[in-house]
């Protein structure tokens, strides 16, 4: 797998997953390193379909799970984006939250952004909330979690946290308990 990415994309992936591992969590460097193998892996996927634009579809992994959030124009550009997601070795579960509309604006870009800024820093504030223990992914104010949380409590408050962000219009959690169970069986 290593051969086929350039010089540059391979330090990206490998520099990213040693700073996710770095922080510790509840997965190890080598979870890390295999989600962003998979995040990249359908990105270049993406690229290169020329059917479809996916210009505005993120890819968020977590423990194999690809959250795939954003605006497609179509809803067979949806589901192929999914399609291709799936064809990526490693991979557990798509979750497909693509909405079919326009691209986002730069300006919901930014908004967008700030949200994801906003939350991350609220979250690490939190003694209650183990943010590393999960991701965010924010598309036209709806934000996104994904990873593992350790009980009841700390998923109330991190939705809620979530909620509170001004400019949020949804917040749609796939965060799971860390003794779940299924998160054994990746």
């Amino acid at each position: 797998m290593f051969a086929r990415l350039s010089a540059p994309v391979l330090a990206a992936v490998l520099a990213s997953a040693l700073l996710a591992g770095c922080f510790g969590g509840a997965r190890s460097f080598g979870d890390s390193v295999d989600d962003t193998f998979i995040a990249t892996g359908v990105g270049q996927s993406m690229l290169g379909d020329r059917r479809f634009d996916y210009g505005d579809v993120d890819v968020t992994v977590y423990e194999a799970r690809v959250l795939l959030t954003g605006t497609m124009r179509t809803e067979e550009g949806r589901r192929e984006a999914a399609k291709l997601a799936w064809k990526r070795g490693g991979v557990a579960e798509v979750i497909n939250q693509i909405e079919i509309g326009e691209r986002t604006s730069v300006g919901q870009g930014a908004r967008d952004a700030a949200i994801d800024v906003a939350l991350d820093t609220s979250l690490m504030t939190d003694g209650g909330v183990a943010g590393k223990n999960m991701k965010i992914a924010v598309s036209g104010g709806v934000v996104h979690l994904i990873g593992v949380v350790r009980d009841e409590n700390e998923l109330e408050r991190t939705v809620y946290r979530a909620r509170t962000i001004r400019g949020v219009k949804k917040v749609v959690s796939h965060l799971q308990f860390m003794d779940d169970p299924s998160r054994k069986l990746r």
